[in-house]
């Protein structure tokens, strides 16, 4: 009996040692003992079905349900038995499924990147390169701007213009005159070419041709006030006052024409004249406050005059003549200042009703006269 428990002890040893020589078998070992067995049960069998079979001959192929995993087979050869299962490629790798690509966005294209195309230069181009050279007082590269542009656009008006302002603003006044006349030919019904021509004709004093070329200006474009007030303007310089008036009244009040007639009398040193378009104003309204600060400034004033010693009847006369020569020399100053509460004259009104002062004859083509 106890010979019997040694034996089965032993053999119980013997099979958990197989087992587990079994489970720590290297490929090499489970393949060389795969292929004892093979040769062992072709070649020692004695059953007939149990013979191998001839090697031309194929088995049908029957399919099978997956094997479950085994716990005594060598690992490794189970992965790889299961690689084609698996989310791994034959090297081991993730295979990566493939990704949406996302369209590029269409971004705005840069206008100042040296990628986009500019196409071919145009007028405006030189004439911002010309003003932006005259603002760099380099007035030679000013003027080859406009040249250049004149030899591929000639006659080009608005090229034209430009060069002719800036000689004006250089005070190369025949220069500017030949311009002018240049887009006034080119362009006949341009009411600002012969604007700008007249305003160049009165800075040289011809008043006449300036006198033209302003009326034609207007009768072009009887409505813009620009020009009827510089063709007053230009009428008060030869003492036509009344012509000065209808073009003041064509596109201003009554009262603010007489008004703005008189401001532009005092300012050339006419006050005695300039008193009755005072009065004529505040008889067209009553309530026009600058006119009557105005009228009571120059009566003031005349009071003064009157009154003032008779021994020294030239020293009174050589004020007055000073006072006006002074008035006279900063008309351009005053002219140009538009009313309001920092204006010199006249003083503001609160409706607005009074418009701007004139520009004067002196001027320089620019912010006031276009």
């Amino acid at each position: 009996m106890r010979n019997d428990w040694l034996k089965t002890l032993l053999a119980l040893l013997c099979a958990v040692a197989l087992a587990g020589k079994a489970a720590l078998a290297t490929p090499t070992d489970l393949a060389n003992a795969k292929r004892r067995a093979a040769t062992a049960e072709s070649g020692n069998s004695i059953w007939p079905w149990a013979k191998a079979k001839p090697t031309g001959v194929r088995e049908p192929f029957v399919a099978r349900a997956p094997q479950s995993p085994s716990f005594t087979r060598n690992p490794i050869e189970y992965l790889k038995s299961k690689t084609p299962a698996l989310p791994f490629t034959s090297k081991g790798k993730m295979a990566s499924a493939p990704r949406p690509t996302m369209p590029p966005a269409n971004a705005t294209p840069d206008a100042l990147s040296l990628s986009t195309p500019s196409g071919p230069p145009t007028p405006e181009f030189f004439i911002l390169a010309g003003q932006m050279c005259e603002g760099q007082h380099d007035i030679p590269r000013a003027r080859a701007n406009f040249q250049r542009a004149l030899t591929m656009w000639p006659g080009n008006a608005d090229v034209l213009r430009a060069a002719a302002r800036m000689e004006d603003r250089q005070g190369n006044l025949p220069l500017a005159e030949n311009l002018y006349g240049q887009v006034v030919q080119a362009n006949p019904q341009l009411p600002g070419a012969h604007n700008d021509l007249g305003l160049c004709l009165a800075r040289q004093g011809k008043l006449q041709d300036s006198l033209q070329m302003l009326e034609k200006a207007v009768q072009l474009q009887p409505d813009k006030p620009l020009y009827r007030n510089n063709a007053a303007t230009v009428l008060i310089e030869m003492r036509e006052d009344q012509r000065a008036l209808a073009h003041l009244a064509a596109v201003h009040g009554v009262a603010e024409a007489n008004y703005n007639l008189g401001q532009m009398l005092v300012d050339r040193g006419r006050a005695n004249d300039a008193i009755a378009y005072f009065q004529a104003a505040l008889q067209q309204n009553p309530n026009l406050q600058p006119a009557q600060e105005a009228l009571a400034k120059l009566q003031t004033t005349k009071m003064a005059n009157a009154a003032a010693p008779a021994s020294t009847p030239q020293a009174s006369i050589a004020s007055q003549q000073a006072a006006n020569s002074q008035t006279a020399s900063t008309t351009g100053q005053v002219a140009a200042q538009p009313t309001g509460p920092n204006a010199t004259a006249p003083p503001p009104i609160v409706n607005g009703a009074i418009p701007q002062q004139l520009p004067p004859v002196a001027a320089r083509p620019g912010s006031t006269i276009r």
